[in-house]
């Protein structure tokens, strides 16, 4: 794996790259596009192949770090595909296949790109800066202090302003312990006696106007992985987690009482409630259907009903929609199965293809089942069908 870290193979990279923006006298922009064709292959390959996985996510990382040294500015232009490629292989049973000189490789060149003060600064990274939460393994328990004091240093005027910025970064300094112990596994514990009070604090703080329904949506999609990760092991990093979040049961039932229809009286609310529970709604949705939260339906489709008599944003009713499907409710169910019907499907394919991707149980191999029936294969080759034939699709 140190081969593949050498300066030569960075060299290498940034003469491709190099190569593809003046190609044929070609601008750019034009030569951009050849490097997205290539990372989003990769990043494809790698999700389909585990004999190519770890060379192909230290190719893209050397890519990405070669670019940003010779078009810092078109790599912000496309940093959303690298970011793709990169996610298809952080779902959990394929991530755990990774080798860790991989994840140091992927943590190295986005570490070449910012630093945790530029992450809090302003939002010109956020695709990567997402992703870098999931390869961060290597951070230390004194990085997570000095972050989560200068959070709560903050005066609220200074939160008002700095809401789409700050929460990035506890979302970089908390993520990776979601992915497993961090790369000194001593302090994995201590580590996450610090983040998950936080995050905890930040999921049951109050409805506020303003920016405040921002950092809610960074905690839920931390905390709830980092339960699932660690609730059912043994030894100290169970130890924790079980005691400040407790059982299962204790921890969904906390998630269902900050959607919209797990609140007393959700149809009389203030107003800027509906914009802050809609906008978490989303994210909540997610986490519930990720952890196989079957508890959630009905305040799910109560909240449904709430967000449509309020505030109907498309991506808010889709979310919970397909957590709706993800958990069971057979009137979501019907409704995507009438779609796939009457040829409407590449939504609903897209959904299938996120629930055989991040669900578990029941809801996975219902997903698994549905897709194969539509693209004429067994349930178990479903998702990789799906991921193939994106390789031959148009970029989107």
């Amino acid at each position: 794996m140190d081969a593949i870290r050498s300066p030569m193979r960075l060299i290498l990279c940034a003469g491709l790259i190099c190569f593809c923006l003046v190609a044929n006298g070609q601008e750019s922009p034009a030569g951009l596009e050849v490097v997205e064709r290539k990372v989003r292959e990769m990043g494809i390959v790698a999700r389909l192949d585990p004999e190519k996985r770890d060379r192909l996510i230290v190719k893209i990382a050397a890519t990405l770090e070669a670019l940003g040294v010779e078009d810092e500015k078109g790599l912000r232009s496309i940093q959303g595909v690298f970011q793709t490629a990169l996610l298809l292989s952080c779902d959990r049973g394929i991530y755990e296949t990774l080798q860790p000189e991989t994840i140091e490789a992927v943590d190295d060149a986005l570490e070449s790109l910012f630093t945790i003060e530029d992450i809090n600064r302003d939002l010109r990274w956020e695709p990567l800066v997402y992703a870098y939460g999931f390869f961060n393994r290597d951070l230390s328990v004194d990085e997570i202090i000095k972050v989560r004091d200068a959070i709560e240093a903050l005066s609220g005027d200074a939160r008002e302003r700095m809401y789409p910025v700050y929460p990035h970064t506890f979302d970089a300094l908390a993520k990776p312990l979601s992915m497993g112990p961090l790369t000194d596994a001593s302090q994995t514990a201590e580590a996450l006696g610090i983040v998950v009070p936080m995050l905890k604090d930040v999921i049951m703080d109050e409805a506020k106007p303003g920016r405040a329904f921002h950092p809610p949506s960074h905690a839920i999609i931390v905390i709830a992985p980092i339960y699932d990760r660690w609730a059912d092991t043994a030894g100290p990093e169970g130890d924790v987690v079980r005691e400040l979040l407790g059982t299962r049961d204790e921890f969904i039932a906390m998630l269902i009482s900050r959607l919209v229809g797990g609140v007393p009286n959700p149809r009389d609310l203030p107003k800027f409630h509906y914009s802050f529970y809609a906008f978490d709604g989303q994210y909540f949705a997610n986490a519930l259907a990720r952890i196989d939260a079957r508890e959630a339906v009905d305040t799910l489709k109560l909240s449904l009903e709430v967000y449509n008599e309020n505030i109907a944003h498309p991506s808010l009713i889709s979310y919970t929609q397909r957590a709706l499907v993800t958990l069971g409710d057979p009137d979501a169910r019907t409704l995507l199965e009438e779609s796939l019907s009457q040829g409407n499907d590449t939504k609903a394919i897209d959904t299938l293809a996120w629930i055989c991707r991040n669900a578990q149980g029941e809801g996975k191999t219902y997903a698994e089942k549905t897709l194969a029936r539509e693209l004429n294969c067994k349930p178990g080759q479903a998702l990789d069908m799906y991921l193939s034939k994106q390789l031959g699709a148009p970029a989107q």
